[in-house]
């Protein structure tokens, strides 16, 4: 029975990888007359394609803006291969200025707002920026550093202060032609330039994305059959799909699944700053089936005191990634909005490379802890140090290999790209910097970054177990484990705690929780209890920050 059932599975996958290959012979073609993108926004010209705030854009007044924009960055002399930034926050100008301009040949920069001057000044002089788009609030930024940004031609402005020498963005639009491009191409894509933890932010980019019209069509299919088939497996619905955008969209999960919402012409919701409470009366009155969060807006939303009191029913994906998402939150999340909980594992690199489904963890309660099965496309081992794949169960060095992987440079740093990839089998793979293991059935299960193990007394130590078994503590709102130095250990465990408000609990009763939870060594040897922890809006853990503050031993006492 068994060796039937592995006959239908090789027959199935080769008749879908015969489909796939045909399709993709359709699409290459129709890359090459042009993007595709727009094929689509013109079947559905009355339907709704942004929804921001009091502002509602059919895909008719959508394609209408881009070409308005597009032509009046021709209008500018900006030319196919020019590169432009954009500094704003969530808004249909965001979406309009990263994803038009890929029709007419120009590569996108999002720019994150929460960047320094001198760190902004960085990515638009690396990108050879010609133009940027920068939105009124975030002037203070840009005006200090405009004469050290000498390739940058033109300055557009979303709002009303519009300074001399700059261009209002709406006026732009308003004079420009809303006609179609004489020549549309399948586009340069956008460059998203990593967080910038350690060092300068680095600009990653795939010519997966970036123009798969030039790729070799084994590889094109390869890198749609993995983009088409996380849509269609985390329960995206393709033209009836209405998605809520909770996140920055400068980040790369937002940014993604807004596009691939729009590609399939669903309708996107915008909300300028996350809230509970405005994403639940969304979800209930505009009845939203999709959304992609981060961990911290799923919790923030799961300790909302009044969510009871919304009607959720309409919701069929709540999407999980972009940071670890502890097991306990997740079944909050399902006890919440039904078993509709989705998680991928992904970088802004490698793209999305494991998916968690509903299924998976109906049949197995075991798996909510996993990240999910190895997606479509995607190949990962496990290796230990000397880059030998490692036993099934065994922790080691996370390596992604898929279409994305095989085309991925950073952009204007050859040393950087080399060192991110290792060769195994004759195959290209990206080094993630996780340390993971794999189970006997190929779940993938993440148990922390490698540059966040705590090393003490010779042992390893990760403390995402540790922060999941003190996020599972009733009083607990947030909360990071790291090492700090200890003249004995070399480092000690040290857990820096968001209390929910109106709790009080004592480090005490902290530390003699994780007694009854982990072993010895494992447990913190101190707490400190703050505000906020120092995270990025996409939810990671700036743990650098903390490392910062208690990097002497003086500071540890």
């Amino acid at each position: 029975m068994e060796g039937i059932n592995v006959f239908k599975f090789l027959i199935n996958r080769q008749i879908l990888g015969l489909l796939m290959r045909s399709r993709t012979r359709k699409i290459i073609k129709g890359l090459k007359k042009g993007n595709i993108f727009l094929s689509g926004i013109d079947k559905y010209p009355d339907k709704e394609a942004i929804v921001f705030g009091e502002k509602r854009f059919t895909y008719k007044e959508f394609k209408e803006r881009i070409n308005r924009f597009n032509n009046g960055l021709l209008s500018l002399g900006l030319k196919k291969g020019d590169h432009i930034s954009i500094l704003s926050g969530n808004s249909n100008v965001m979406i309009e200025t990263i994803l038009g301009p890929s029709f007419a040949g120009i590569m996108t920069t999002p720019i994150n707002w929460h960047l320094k001057k001198d760190e902004i000044e960085y990515v638009i002089n690396n990108s050879n920026s010609k133009l940027v788009v920068v939105e009124d609030q975030f002037l203070d930024k840009i005006i200090p550093i405009k004469s050290k940004i000498e390739s940058v031609k033109h300055f557009l402005v979303v709002g009303d202060t519009i300074p001399d020498g700059m261009i209002s963005y709406e006026k732009l639009l308003c004079d420009s032609s809303s006609a179609d491009l004489e020549e549309t191409v399948p586009g340069q894509g956008f460059m998203l330039y990593t967080s910038g933890t350690t060092g300068r932010p680095k600009g990653a980019h795939s010519l997966a994305l970036d123009n798969p019209a030039n790729l070799k069509p084994d590889d094109v299919a390869d890198f749609l059959w993995m983009m088409e088939n996380i849509m269609y497996s985390c329960g995206y619905h393709k033209t009836t799909n209405r998605h809520l955008v909770t996140g920055p969209i400068y980040h790369g999960g937002p940014l993604g699944f807004s596009a691939a919402t729009l590609f399939h012409c669903g309708t996107l919701f915008i909300m300028r700053k996350f809230d509970p409470q405005e994403a639940l009366r969304l979800i209930e009155k505009e009845r939203l089936s999709t959304t992609f969060s981060a961990p911290i807006i799923l919790k923030r939303l799961m300790d909302f005191p009044d969510k009871e009191k919304y009607d959720v029913s309409s919701m069929k994906s709540v999407l999980c990634a972009a940071a670890p998402c502890p097991a306990e939150l997740k079944k909050k999340v399902v006890d919440y909005f039904g078993p509709v909980f989705y998680e991928l594992y992904g970088s802004t690199e490698a793209g999305y490379n494991t998916r968690l489904q509903p299924k998976h963890y109906i049949k197995n309660p075991q798996r909510i802890a996993s990240v999910g099965e190895v997606a479509p496309g995607n190949k990962i081992k496990i290796v230990d140090e000397d880059g030998k794949e490692v036993p099934t169960g065994t922790t080691g060095d996370l390596y992604i290999s898929n279409a994305m992987v095989k085309y991925l440079e950073y952009h204007k740093d050859p040393e950087k790209t080399k060192g991110s990839f290792a060769e195994l089998d004759g195959e290209k793979y990206f080094i993630e910097g996780e340390i993971a293991y794999l189970d006997k059935d190929g779940f993938c299960y993440i148990v922390d970054r490698k540059k966040d193990m705590i090393i003490s007394g010779g042992v390893n130590i990760y403390p995402a177990e540790i922060e999941e078994v003190i996020h599972s503590c009733p009083s607990i709102s947030d909360v990071a484990v790291i090492g700090v130095p200890d003249e004995e250990w070399g480092e000690a465990v040290k857990a820096v705690i968001v209390l929910k408000d109106g709790e009080n609990t004592t480090s005490e009763e902290i530390i003699e929780y994780c007694k009854e939870h982990l072993a010895g060594y494992k447990r913190p040897k101190s707490v400190d209890f703050v505000s906020e922890l120092p995270r990025r809006p996409d939810g990671k853990l700036v743990k650098r920050l903390l490392r910062e503050k208690y990097k002497s031993a003086e500071a540890f006492q």
